[in-house]
């Protein structure tokens, strides 16, 4: 008898049990990180040419000190030197209580949390995720599109809607291949939360 996750097929002799294959679209987990206080989380394995499509969930993260903008960074390499000029993109936030709508453009990393900074404290965690294309082509830029909610910095703060959409440039100060994910905040640390990186097979 096979395991639980398993289906019986047939080859030339006999029924076998066998694993079965991930399906076009299947989201297959590779990684995960947990914040402790931490200056950086870091993902420098399991970014090749195996996926079409990287994909990094977030989950309650808080940064140390009120009001911290939570950045994410790439590097072509093993996560030793993470590029901090090649990302063009656009990024706008909304309040869930106004139809004001503020954005700006970035270059110098990805702002997950938009351009207003996160609030410390459980109550103002920061939750979304992250879409990253073809890390590792030679032929096609690297594009990212984010979405994340969190409150604003301060207790009791606004509830924040962001978007961000954009791509590393074309040649970029690193190269166009990308090894390695870094995610930091711009004050202090990353006090606590969860971030899992999956694998996407569009084909």
């Amino acid at each position: 008898i096979g395991a639980d996750s398993q289906i019986l097929t047939s080859d030339s002799e006999k029924p076998v049990w066998t694993d079965p294959a991930a399906a076009g679209g299947a989201w297959n987990f590779i990684s995960s990180v947990s914040a402790d206080s931490s200056t950086t989380l870091e993902f420098t394995s399991g970014i090749d040419s195996t996926y079409d499509m990287y994909a990094f969930v977030m989950s309650n993260l808080s940064p140390s000190v009120d009001s911290a903008v939570l950045l994410m960074r790439t590097d072509s390499g093993n996560g030793s030197d993470y590029d901090s000029e090649a990302y063009p993109g656009h990024v706008s936030t909304i309040k869930s209580n106004s139809t004001s709508y503020a954005a700006i453009v970035t270059q110098y990393s990805i702002p997950v949390s938009g351009n207003i900074g996160v609030g410390a404290g459980d109550s103002s965690t920061l939750d979304g995720f992250v879409y990253m294309s073809h890390p590792s082509s030679t032929l096609h830029e690297t594009n990212f599109i984010v979405q994340t909610v969190h409150h604003d910095g301060g207790a009791g703060g606004t509830p924040r809607i962001n978007f961000i959409n954009g791509g590393l440039s074309t040649p970029n100060t690193k190269g166009p291949v990308v090894a390695a994910v870094e995610f930091s905040a711009d004050s202090d640390k990353i006090a606590i939360g969860d971030i899992r990186m999956y694998g996407l097979s569009i084909s």
